[in-house]
């Protein structure tokens, strides 16, 4: 199979694949109660925590069927169980002073390999995100504009090996799935998922079927291979 022929679009992971990060939670979580504080709310930080916990446990038990719940309802939940009218606006700030504990950096060769691409065939990202901050990185490190789709599980309510997923960025695209390659890190979320879906996976880190793909010496640098 040869590259140019074959395939018209790469779609990646986010991350792991092209940025590397970590929320500090305890961080967010004390910047979450002194938001609050600010607001009149007196809470502390445990009940907080508890709250948040409890929250979490009823979104992570629908994750285990592929479906997502936006972060924000999380919030939401978290707040009504604390009391507090989860309002619009104090979701959104909790979600922003959230953001703010999120240190990432972009991976090795990623941005040459996104500008390199994108001369020669359409980009695309599907990531197991529930909040935008997909979005906001990709947009503050300058790449969005090179992507042709950006798709996050809290947009369309289930995430990644489903493959209803992949087949919807494949329909965004306007390509059959077997124009499309998928790379990721996960073997379950970004090989078996986009397999399903008809998508050829490229597994991140893993030389198989780098040849017979004939991929552009720009990506294989990026992952490495």
């Amino acid at each position: 199979m040869k590259w140019k022929d074959a395939v018209k679009a790469v779609v990646f992971d986010f991350a792991g694949t092209l940025v590397d990060g970590r929320l500090d939670v305890s961080d967010s979580r004390r910047k979450a109660v002194a938001l609050l504080e600010k607001k009149g709310y007196r809470i502390e930080t445990i009940a907080f925590d508890e709250a948040m916990e409890a929250a979490l446990k009823v979104a992570r038990k629908k994750r285990a069927s592929c479906v997502e719940t936006p972060y924000s309802y999380v919030i939401g939940d978290a707040l009504s169980r604390l009391g507090i009218n989860p309002t619009a606006d104090l979701i959104r700030e909790i979600e922003d002073s959230d953001f703010a504990c999120y240190h990432w950096h972009l991976r090795s060769g990623v941005r040459e390999a996104v500008v390199t691409l994108h001369d020669d065939i359409l980009l695309g990202v599907i990531s197991n995100s529930w909040t935008d901050s997909v979005k906001r990185i990709l947009t503050e490190s300058g790449l969005a504009e090179y992507f042709d789709v950006i798709v996050l599980s809290k947009d369309i309510g289930y995430r990644k090996p489903d493959r209803r997923i992949f087949l919807h960025v494949a329909k965004l695209l306007e390509l059959n799935p077997g124009q499309v390659v998928f790379v990721g890190d996960s073997f379950a979320d970004d090989v078996l998922g986009p397999s399903a879906a008809g998508m050829i996976p490229v597994w991140k880190g893993v030389a198989v079927g780098v040849d017979s793909l004939d991929i552009p010496p720009v990506l294989a640098r990026m992952l490495p291979i």
